[in-house]
């Protein structure tokens, strides 16, 4: 960090001749909506009170809490601003536009934040849906973590409790302001005695148009094993109008994190990080970037560059480039020689839809085991097209991916790269349980998704998607079908069948879900889950199929708790199982609570088989349990 004393004290310096206009008690940021337009989080709050709202396709409650944000949207046009932040990863994202129009959200300023940045600013602890209510000067009126049915009854009383007070718009006056969010985690498996104990603890401080900020990790123990405590993070950033630096760790995504794609997940355990100084810059149709900096894992430099320009309002292209170098790197006339990327896009919205292509090269050098080096070319290509007319939507897409991992373990397990999977996330379980993982490596394939909102209360979606390696070889297919009815005798039911095939398995699943209003604050959910499960390619012949169903039952309470009760069963031959796997059933119960301050606690006690966890097409995966886990997340 000693090269960048200098940076932050220039920062500093610069930062105490400043008196920037409309200063709040929060960091600003900016965002592009789902239109194309860039949104300042501080010019929003210019006109007056905000709604900031974040939610993301895979988020059964928040799909089920944006109508009622486009309700109080629509009622309150013109003195509140609902800021609907998609939180997507590059794996989704594309379908944002289409669902968007096909639900008819027009009173929703939808942005999308791609890679997390405005989530860790906000410090949501990752968990959706998060909403958080301002008044005109920035100060925060309400949060809210979760939604269960009713949650929108007090939000809609804080609303208009706030639109009826006299508040006094102090743009112009510099206010100080600090956030400080506390993210903890135990597990303790009565079977194996494995302890988990760890605690994130995020702290800013805004000032003038800086930000101070520090990460405290403590792990006691973490889920690798280690024991410790340690300032993971660490950061100074001053942002204007037109420019923003940071010095320190910093993340970010370019295009679709094609070439890069900086991330964290604490769930999944991804944080790509990388340490050194990243420059944001934006002046009329021209916004970019740069950087230089180290994963925390890899003795190596990285740079990037990155354009945008706006040719017009309906056509923007972008540039990327980005080269590294590393001590194990091939020499060449007495100098290291450096790995180089590059990629080109297009984003062309249509009056019907909307275009998005990016492709990509990368020249890299390895040793050739004789002394001497080989310079080997990958590509990647990457394609979009988004179609919608009133009810109806169509989300196409295309992969064609070689060569084409960057900084394979950034942070020692993840590439800096993130292209996109092109495979659907679901809202159940057990069709998560066996995902493809995404190989930047060696990838052909496409996927289409047709959506149609009817009246009534109908909807429906079908989605395909294939990937095959470039010898052809198929790794993954499926097939998707969904039906929904808002109102079914008073329920909110949705039902689904799905069919696929991926990694030796060929996978039959049957969804659904009924939602059933008790009061108007008190809700019953319950989900049921059938999976028939072949193993093509056991020894085992009919031994090798097998059958799982997962079943919850939630009773909720506006707007506080939640009781889940969950139950899965299978019948596995012993030879089937996990060695950590006991017979069935996998019973467990869940308690969730959120406090007035949207603070969020939860208490899970049971037993549970094994399997992954994913986001954006990267997966972890957790091994069978049995004992109790708390987690939650605590604001200050």
């Amino acid at each position: 960090m000693t090269r960048l004393f200098p940076i932050v004290a220039a920062m500093l310096l610069w930062s105490a001749t400043v008196a920037e206009a409309g200063s709040y008690p929060v960091p600003d940021w900016r965002l592009e909506s789902t239109g194309g337009e860039t949104v300042s989080f501080h010019d929003a709050l210019d006109d007056g009170p905000v709604l900031v709202s974040f939610w993301a396709l895979w988020c059964a409650p928040c799909l089920k809490e944006l109508p009622h944000l486009q309700e109080l949207a629509q009622r309150h046009a013109g003195d509140l601003k609902v800021l609907a932040i998609n939180v997507d990863s590059p794996r989704s994202v594309h379908k944002v536009p289409s669902f968007v129009e096909t639900k008819g959200y027009d009173d929703l300023t939808v942005l999308l934040d791609t890679s997390g940045d405005v989530q860790r600013k906000m410090q949501t602890g990752g968990t959706m849906p998060f909403l958080a209510l301002y008044d005109g000067n920035g100060n925060e009126i309400y949060r809210h973590t979760g939604y269960r049915e009713g949650d929108e009854v007090e939000l809609f009383e804080q609303v208009e409790h706030l639109l009826q007070t006299d508040v006094e718009q102090t743009s112009g006056r510099a206010i100080d302001g600090i956030q400080i969010a506390n993210q903890f985690e135990y597990s303790y498996d009565t079977v194996t005695g494995r302890e988990i104990v760890e605690n994130w603890l995020d702290a800013t401080m805004t000032q003038d148009g800086l930000t101070f900020g520090v990460l405290l990790n403590s792990q006691q123990p973490s889920e690798e094993g280690t024991r410790g405590s340690s300032v993971r993070h660490r950061f100074v950033e001053f942002s204007s109008e037109d420019l923003e630096v940071r010095a320190g760790h910093f993340y970010g995504m370019f295009g679709r994190g094609m070439l890069f794609a900086a991330y964290e997940d604490r769930v999944i355990r991804v944080d790509t990080a990388l340490e050194g100084v990243l420059f944001r810059g934006r002046r009329g149709a021209w916004s970019g970037a740069a950087f230089s900096g180290s994963p925390s894992t890899l003795n190596v430099d990285v740079r990037g560059m990155d354009h945008t320009l706006a040719v017009h309002e309906d056509l923007t292209v972008g540039v990327t480039v980005m080269t590294w170098q590393s001590p194990e790197t091939p020499v060449r006339d007495g100098g290291l020689l450096r790995d180089w990327a590059t990629s080109a896009r297009l984003d062309h919205r249509l009056p019907f839809g909307n275009l998005y292509a990016e492709y990509g090269q990368r020249t890299h050098y390895v040793f050739d085991g004789a002394g001497g080096y080989d310079e080997r070319e990958g590509h990647a290509l990457y394609g979009g097209l988004n179609l919608h007319h009133e009810g109806f939507g169509l989300s196409i897409e295309g992969k064609d991916y070689e060569d084409f991992t960057i900084l394979e373990e950034a942070d020692g397990r993840r590439a800096l790269n993130n292209v996109p999977t092109l495979t659907r996330e679901h809202l159940f379980t057990l069709l998560s349980r066996h995902p493809y993982q995404q190989n930047a490596d060696d990838a052909l394939g496409y996927q289409a998704e047709a959506t149609w909102v009817a009246p009534r209360g109908w909807s429906a979606l079908g989605n395909i998607s294939r990937t095959e390696t470039q010898r052809h070889d198929e790794v993954f297919r499926e097939w998707y079908l969904q039906l929904e009815q808002d109102d079914l005798a008073g329920s909110h039911v949705r039902v689904g069948y799905d069919d696929r095939s991926v990694e030796g398995l060929e996978l039959t699943t049957i969804v659904g879900e009924i939602t059933t209003p008790v009061t108007s604050t008190s809700s019953l959910v319950l989900k049921a889950e059938h999976q028939h499960v072949v193993d093509i390619g056991s020894e085992f012949g009919n031994r090798g199929e097998f059958d799982q169903q997962f079943f919850t039952l939630e009773y909720a309470t506006a707007p506080h708790w939640s009781f889940t009760g969950i139950l899965e069963v299978n019948n596995k031959y012993p030879d089937q199982r996990d060695f950590l796997e006991s017979d069935d059933p996998f019973a467990a119960l869940q308690v969730s609570y959120v406090t007035s301050r949207g603070d969020l606690i939860t208490v899970w006690a049971g037993k549970r088989l094994g399997g992954y966890l994913c986001a954006g097409g990267v997966c972890k995966w957790e091994p069978a349990f049995e004992g109790v886990e708390v987690f939650g997340t605590i604001r200050y």
